[in-house]
Parts: structure tokens; sequence; C-alpha cells
């Protein structure tokens, strides 16, 4: 039934308000301060110390995507680095994100117009081609599919070897030139299309339209590095006279990035498998879902998950760590964090009762109807286990660079983890062989736009 917002109810309503001393409080607090501020609640942090009794070694410096939506891609690399830091036996090391960037967008927009040409015949308000829209290289942002499908075609390379620019640390305007390139591009298929151009004639159209993309991430990014020379300093720990002693040794190597992928990386990236956290009533545990159309590389890596339940999901993490072996993983950052201290905790902000509201409900219904969801990649690098052997609180490596938390380091609580993490990508070594043997069941598939669909930028 029907029922409109009369005088008389808002007469009500402020009357309830202001006859509570705590709203008035609570709004010249918010007033004043913001929000978060005033929600700000000190004792969750007590015992809360960045000190983890589990630890990877040898962690290298943060890095920093800055003004772009990298993230998946800055917390794949920095799984990758200490594997290239123990091979080249250097102090430390970081990749060229500017060379994956560009063969991401280039991919993405490859993928969109290809896709644009198998469905040319979707109405213009169809979802689908609202999707294929999104999908080009107008956008950052990736899973972690996008990732490994990208460093196993086109290799890594060294930083020094294909450098930030303006445009790859702050890509807004550069993806607005993508974004009005890519909607003409589209257009201009599905037009010629109707007026009975063949597929053949298109899709040389389609190549035409890549050849201008690709000079567009050129002239942004510069053009990604065939070869490349890397001078370093390799660091043994040599023995002399029954002394420890540093020798440090001057070494050059020349090679492409795809052979230099296959020298100091290899086969690690066929080892990695992404386990899930999604309770939705709709989806079960311990079953292999697959989103569809979610490739920036045509012929790639697919988005394939095992949903399982959190402890299982837990037990993997910490195997992992406890071997000093890093992690990707996927959460929804916006929630309850604080950036600059770099705290990921629940408790901190006391929203409920600055506002006299209950805002909790159940994970899986956040999921489904899209009130969390995954916006944010970093790398799970150490946990601490209390007496009973259960974690407590997580180490985090962002990728915001080290002016922000704990020299760029987050702590995130349990109860953060539990509520607001949704995917880990792991090594199946430190899977139970119960679970892994789940993958091989039929693959669930879910559309491109489901609840659990959505891109970490």
């Amino acid at each position: 039934m029907e029922k409109n917002i009369t005088d008389s109810l808002l007469k009500e309503y402020s009357k309830e308000f202001n006859t509570n001393l705590n709203n008035k409080i609570a709004k010249n607090a918010v007033n004043k301060n913001g929000v978060f501020n005033t929600a700000y609640n000190s004792d969750a942090l007590r015992d809360l110390e960045p000190i983890y009794s589990v630890e990877v070694k040898d962690i290298p410096e943060v890095t920093n995507q800055k003004q772009s939506g990298r993230c998946w891609m800055f917390a794949g690399l920095n799984v990758l680095r200490p594997i290239v830091i123990k091979n080249l036996k250097v102090k430390s090391f970081e990749f060229s994100e500017s060379y994956l960037m560009f063969y991401d967008k280039l991919e993405k927009s490859n993928s969109a117009l290809t896709e644009t040409l198998n469905n040319l015949d979707l109405k213009d308000d169809d979802r689908l081609l609202e999707y294929i829209i999104g999908m080009g290289g107008q956008q950052d942002g990736g899973y972690w599919n996008y990732f490994t499908s990208l460093v196993k075609k086109y290799g890594v390379c060294p930083k020094s070897s294909m450098k930030e620019t303006i445009s790859s640390s702050s890509s807004s305007e550069m993806n607005e030139v993508l974004l009005n390139l890519l909607t003409k591009d589209i257009a201009l298929l599905r037009n010629e299309y109707k007026k009975g151009k063949t597929k053949e004639e298109l899709t040389s159209l389609k190549e035409g339209m890549l050849k201008e993309i690709y000079n567009v991430l050129a002239i942004c990014l510069g053009e990604p590095t065939q070869e490349f020379t890397y001078e370093y300093e390799e660091v043994n720990n040599d023995k002399k006279d029954d002394k420890d002693e540093k020798k440090d040794s001057f070494k050059r190597i020349k090679m492409s990035p795809i052979e230099f992928y296959n020298k100091y990386i290899g086969e690690e990236l066929n080892e990695y498998v992404s386990l899930v956290h999604w309770p939705i009533s709709s989806y079960k545990f311990n079953e292999p879902y697959m989103l569809k159309l979610t490739q920036n590389v045509l012929g790639g890596d697919k988005c394939i998950s095992l949903n399982v339940n959190l402890l299982d999901l837990k037990e993997a993490a910490i195997n992992s760590l406890k071997d000093n072996t890093p992690m990707w993983f996927a959460c929804d950052v916006t929630a309850f964090s604080i950036r600059k201290e770099g705290y990921l905790v629940k408790e901190l902000l006391n929203i409920d009762d600055t506002f006299g509201v209950n805002t909790t409900f159940d994970k899986g219904d956040r999921l489904m109807l899209k009130a969390s969801q995954c916006n944010h990649a970093m790398t799970l690098v150490g946990v601490n286990l209390d007496d009973n052997n259960k974690p407590n609180r997580w180490k985090v490596m962002n990728s915001w660079g080290d002016d922000i938390g704990f020299k760029g380091f987050f702590i995130m609580s349990d109860e953060w983890f539990n509520e607001y993490t949704y995917e880990i990508v792991i090594k199946k070594k430190y899977i139970k062989p119960e679970l892994l043997k789940c993958l091989d069941k039929e693959l669930n598939l879910l559309e491109p736009w489901a609840p659990v669909a959505r891109i970490s930028d």
C-alpha cells in the first residue's frame, strides 16, 4: 500500500530526533569533525600492534600505483618479486608496471572489439552490449587471471626498462581518450553492420581501430621494450675463513621480457588457484565457478574460483604464510578502513552508536545486493596466531606508497578478514587435497555482471 511522506510524519520524525540528547551531540560532532572522526573508537586499537608470529621473510619495499586502478597488477607483481629477488640474488627488485599496463589496455580493447563483432545483433539497450563497452582498455581494473594472462604472453621486465609516465601513474586523462575512441569504434562497427558490411570487412576495420589504440598507448606510455639490458649487484652469502661475509658482484643480463619470465619465474604462475568465500545461499561451497566473458587476453586464463567456507580459506592462507609464501587477495577496502593510519579494523568505526542505527547484516546478503564488493587487491604477508593457534590479525602489503599506514603496510583484524575478504590466490600445495579435487567438478557459469563480479582497481 502506497504511503507518501506527509507534513505530520516529518513533524513526528523531527520531534523524536530533537528529544534525544544523543542525536544533538552526534549532530554537532559529525558536523564539526565528519562521520569517521566522530565514530572513531580508540579502544579497538588495544593490543593491535604491527607484530606478527608468522611473517614472510625478506619482504621487499612497498610500491605505489598512485592515481591508477592497477592494484591487481601491483599485488600480482608483489607475489612474484620475492621469487625474482631470490633467483637473481639481489637485495631488491621492482617490475615495470607500465609495461604490463600497455598490453593490458591493448588486449582489453581487442576483447571489447572482438565481442562487438561476435554480438552484432544485440539491441542498443541490451545489458551485454553495455558490458562489452565497459570491458575495454578505458578502465584500469582487473582480476588475477588478467595478471597471469599478461605475464604468460608478454613476460615481465625491470622497472628501469620501461618507467612510469604521467599517464601510467595518473590514468584518468588517457582513459577518457580511450573511452571516446573505443565507444566510437563500437558504434561504427554496429552501424556498418546495419548497412550490410560483411564480417570480413568489419574485421579489417577492427584491425585499423587497434592500430589507433596502439598509437594512443604508445604516446601515453611509450612503446613496450622488446629487449632490455639490466645491470645489478648480485649479493652472495659465502663463507670465508669461517666468517659470513657479503660479496657483491656486478652482473649484466640482456634478454626479452618473455625470456626473463621463463628464466627467473618459470612455471610458478601455474601453481596458483583462486579460493573465494561467497556465502550466498544460491552458491554452493566446494564448487568451482567461472565468470563468463572475463578475460583481458583472448584465449588467456579464465576467471575460475573455488567457493569454500571461511575456515578452509584461512587455513590455506596460514599454511602459505608459514611456508614463507605471500598471497594475492581481494577485498572491500572501503569498508571500515582508515587509510592514513593503515588499519582494516571493523571495530575501529562505531557507526551504529554514532547514528543510533543497526547497519550489520549478513556477508552473503551484502554481496548479493552489492552493498559490499571486491574493489581492491593487496598482498598477504603475515599473520599473528594467539595461544590457541588462531589468527587475530594479518599483515597486509598495499600498493599506495610508504607514506601511509606502517610504511605502506596495513594491519587487518581477523574480524575484518572474516567480513570483507572475499578471495585469496594461493598455491595448490597449501590447500587440502579433498578441496583441490573440487576444481575438477563441472564449472558453474556466472554472468559477468553477477553480484560477485567486480574487478579490483
